[in-house]
């Protein structure tokens, strides 16, 4: 309370706070339906006081039926009071306590006195008689102990809270919460200590045992009647306490929106509460007519101690985070005095009643879940949220370290370049030009690794900038609107291309870093230059620093209707070379664990060359399925021979080593010329990237040949996958454009793979 500024809701306010809007709102709506259920009890209380102590008894008229009845009335009275405002309740509460500290006073000076003695059976002489110690050791009856009395009395000492509860009102909360709170403890403790003394020497045990009669009235100076006034005055005062600040408590559980199912009581937590009122009203009614005082009693005992187990608990999380905006005025407390009232919260909760107990922790857990699955989520800077930053932190500073994860160790770790549009007017919701890349990314990612959608937002710095903050919090909504779990990371930057090579260079943490970058392919790269050195650029970047990088087109991909999925069964076919590389194998695999693609069918189309043993092929293709563990079908497809420049293989790059390697030799060994020659033919460019006019009529037509052999195979397949063909930089770049536009012309939802040489699958090779 002296953190800060206390606003409404009080102890609530400071626990939802500290913990969080989960366990503040089940913390807070347990403190509120034990505070209403004391309210109850409260009003029981008063109608015991006058039916034996006034002697009011309508039994003839309305039979076992009088403790609901004058309590109902008591309960509306009450309930009038509190509905007039909280202005009145402050005028009339003072009058109350008047008449609790009256009814003390004459209550100790008739037993200092020995006013009633010979008045009243079973009262005796303080000064003379020994009852004290007789009364010292217990006697129970059977059926009673020590866990049921200590439920019964316990909500006597309750009502520490209601300063705290009535913060809203307060001119100075984190002042006055803190003095009231320490004095009322103080005072309350010593009148309960000095009762237990007066009451245990005044009156014999069976006295004391009676329930018919109250013994602080007969034994009170100058009338019976004086103290029975003032405890009747007293129960209701402390009903009328609790019905001010319950109503007022879920007023502000209810402003802060975590409770969906009671948005329609809701109202503005600076006005009198109406709404929460009459619910208030309506529960402590019930309770009143339940009509048995020793039942609500252990209730309400569960609530509370539950209540101050997080009120303890609070404090202990913020001992251990030890926050840099946590600097309490109150230093009289340490984590040891509350780690002891969090361990006595819990023992005494269990002693009591372990069914009560465990109900009482399984509705706060249900509250909990509830909030945390349907409530309005809030960034409180609460202890709960920083305990998992310093656990991210720690993990990751664990983790740091040189070079990339073991293979073993790999994930998708996705980097998305999306396109939005961002209206200047940030009233307008930003705009995903290409949907289908995160439904894909939600696909394959399925929960594990990282995921980071990126994009580049265009900003003349010289003119001014655009809100990057405003524009972060759209593209997260589409993000989330999207059901994909990733971060999202923008750039602001005037050059697309410089904007590009900063993100994937700054994208992630430490080594937790994506290892692989999804793009869309251009569409309209003969028309719109800038795509076309987009999609370029992000080939260089991705050579450059080790990413694996995939090509996605999208074709219907991204509506997947639910009836669509379970009307037919999803296809994947994925055309691989030996030795082409392994994610293309492994995205099916990450693909077929989400429920989109759950049960699908897999074919792998192997591409030898003509005149190659194809059963030999085959077999060697399944039994390395076997082996990675993957259920796939396998079909052997032959093709020309130039079809080796078209996936690029790496028995390829390895040829081309061997020749650099021996032309190495050669030049060691003496023969210069012919090394040059070796080395300049093994580092020529393959025959698809090149330039010449006489090349690049045959490296259209192996592309139309190829469209038309998988278009015959796989015109039905919900996604095509096939390795991207290798582009070395500084090559025309109008080549490769042209010969994928061809290779995929018509071609259904499609994605094009080159793998890192990092990928878990790829160490099989």
């Amino acid at each position: 309370a002296t953190n800060g500024k206390v606003q409404s809701g009080g102890t609530y306010y400071m626990i939802s706070r500290t913990l969080g809007p989960e366990f503040g709102g089940a913390v807070g709506l347990s403190f509120y339906l034990g505070t209403t259920i004391a309210a109850s009890m409260y009003v029981l209380g008063a109608e015991e006081t006058v039916r034996l102590g006034l002697g009011l008894d309508l039994s003839e008229w309305v039979g076992s039926l009088q403790m609901q009845l004058v309590g109902g009335i008591l309960t509306v009275l009450l309930t009038a009071v509190v509905f007039v405002g909280v202005r009145f309740v402050a005028i009339v509460g003072p009058w109350f306590l008047v008449a609790v500290i009256v009814g003390i006073i004459f209550s100790w000076v008739g037993i200092v006195s020995g006013f009633a003695i010979g008045k009243a059976d079973g009262v005796v002489n303080i000064w003379t008689d020994s009852q004290l110690g007789q009364n010292m050791l217990p006697a129970f009856d059977e059926g009673t102990g020590v866990s049921s009395m200590y439920g019964i009395f316990f909500p006597s000492v309750t009502g520490i809270m209601a300063g705290a509860n009535r913060s809203a009102a307060l001119a100075n909360p984190s002042e006055s919460i803190p003095k009231g709170t320490v004095a009322a403890i103080i005072i309350t403790g010593c009148c309960y200590l000095v009762n237990v003394a007066f009451f245990g020497a005044v009156a014999t045990r069976k006295k004391l045992k009676n329930l018919d009669s109250i013994v602080c009235a007969d034994v009170a100076f100058p009338h019976p009647i004086v103290v029975q006034i003032a405890v009747l005055l007293s129960t209701m005062g402390a009903g009328l306490q609790s019905l001010t600040g319950a109503p007022r408590l879920l007023q502000a559980i209810l402003a802060d929106e975590i409770l969906p199912a009671l948005r329609i009581f809701n109202e503005d937590p600076q006005k009198e509460p109406r709404k929460t009122l009459v619910v208030t009203f309506v529960l402590a009614f019930a309770c009143v007519m339940a009509g048995n005082l020793d039942v609500i009693t252990p209730v309400v005992t569960m609530f509370f101690l539950m209540f101050y187990m997080f009120t303890n608990l609070a404090l202990i999380v913020l001992r251990v985070l030890k926050p840099a905006n946590f600097r309490p005025n109150f230093h009289y407390w340490s984590w040891f005095t509350c780690l002891l009232g969090f361990l006595l919260c819990v023992s005494i909760m269990f002693i009591i009643s372990i069914v009560a107990a465990s109900g009482a922790i399984a509705f706060a857990t249900l509250v909990y879940l509830y909030i945390w699955k349907f409530g309005k989520e809030h960034d409180w800077g609460d202890g709960i949220r920083g305990m998992k930053l310093q656990n991210v932190r720690k993990n990751l500073l664990q983790l740091d370290g040189h070079g990339p994860f073991h293979h073993k160790n790999w994930s998708p770790n996705i980097l998305a370049l999306t396109k939005f549009s961002f209206p200047m007017d940030m009233t307008v919701d930003a705009i995903l030009e290409e949907p289908g890349l995160l439904t894909f990314v939600r696909h394959m990612k399925h929960g594990a690794g990282l995921a980071v959608v990126g994009s580049i937002i265009q900003d003349d710095f010289e003119c001014g900038w655009r809100p990057v903050q405003g524009i972060r919090e759209k593209v997260t909504d589409i993000v989330k609107d999207m059901r994909c779990n990733a971060f999202v990371e923008l750039v602001a930057e005037s050059d697309v291309q410089r904007g590009f090579s900063a993100l994937i260079q700054v994208a992630g943490i430490g080594r937790f870093q994506p290892n692989m970058v999804l793009i869309g392919w251009p569409e309209r790269w003969q028309t719109c230059e800038e795509n076309k050195d987009y999609f370029i650029t992000a080939l260089n970047l991705c050579e450059r620093y080790g990413k694996a990088i995939l090509v996605f087109r999208d074709k219907g991909y991204a509506g997947d209707p639910a009836s669509r999925m379970k009307a037919c069964k999803k296809k994947i076919n994925l055309w691989w070379k030996p030795h082409g590389g392994g994610l293309l194998l492994l995205v099916p695999y990450l693909l077929s664990k989400h429920s989109a693609f759950k049960g699908c069918d897999i074919t792998c189309h192997t591409i030898v060359a003509e005149g190659t043993d194809q059963d030999k092929i085959k077999r060697h293709v399944e039994k390395m399925f076997h082996e990675l563990r993957f259920n796939c079908k396998v079909d052997i497809c032959s093709f020309e021979d130039q079809f080796s420049s078209y996936s690029y293989p790496r028995t390829m790059m390895a040829a081309t080593a061997k020749e650099l390697q021996k032309a190495f030799k050669d030049q060691q060994s003496g023969d210069q010329k012919k090394a040059l020659e070796m080395a300049a033919t093994a580092s020529q460019a393959p025959k698809e990237f090149q330039t010449s006019s006489a090349s690049t009529p045959l490296k259209l037509e192996t592309a139309k040949k190829l469209n038309k052999m998988i278009l015959t195979k796989c015109s039905d397949s919900d996604l095509i996958l096939f390795n991207l063909p290798k582009y070395h930089r500084g090559q025309d770049a109008d080549v490769l454009m042209e010969y994928i536009s061809i290779l995929t012309e018509n071609f259904p939802t499609f994605c094009m793979i080159k793998d890192s040489g990092r990928e878990v699958t790829t160490s099989f090779f």
